[in-house]
């Protein structure tokens, strides 16, 4: 959806600002996880509608800002390994994925 709102606006500039709606646009996924598991809630959108959060593994207190950064930077690059790595989590004996197990987070029942 957002993809061609900035085709339009790169149109309406006569193409001027295309190089950095196009540098910015990638980056907005990672601020929106990252905002948004950092935030109270614990959790995008969809994990709130699932009832599920996202804490700290050593004492289940919410993730800082930097945490949830890191979770959200490892989550995109297990999906540029065409999301095989994602596959952990079923030989994992919690269940958890590589991107939690590296950033030291755990997804509960919230």
């Amino acid at each position: 959806m957002i993809w061609p709102l900035a085709l339009v606006f790169s149109a309406m500039s006569l193409f001027t600002l295309a190089p950095a709606l196009f540098a910015v646009i990638p980056v907005l996924p990672l601020l929106y996880h990252t905002g948004m598991i950092a935030s109270s809630a614990q959790g995008t959108l969809g994990m709130r509608a699932l009832g599920l959060k996202v804490v700290r593994e050593t004492d289940g207190t919410r993730p800082d800002p930097l945490q949830a950064f890191i979770l959200t930077a490892l989550f995109y690059l297990t999906l540029a390994t065409s999301g095989l790595l994602l596959l952990w989590c079923l030989f994992d004996d919690r269940s958890r994925c590589l991107h939690d197990i590296l950033s030291g987070t755990k997804i509960i029942r919230g």
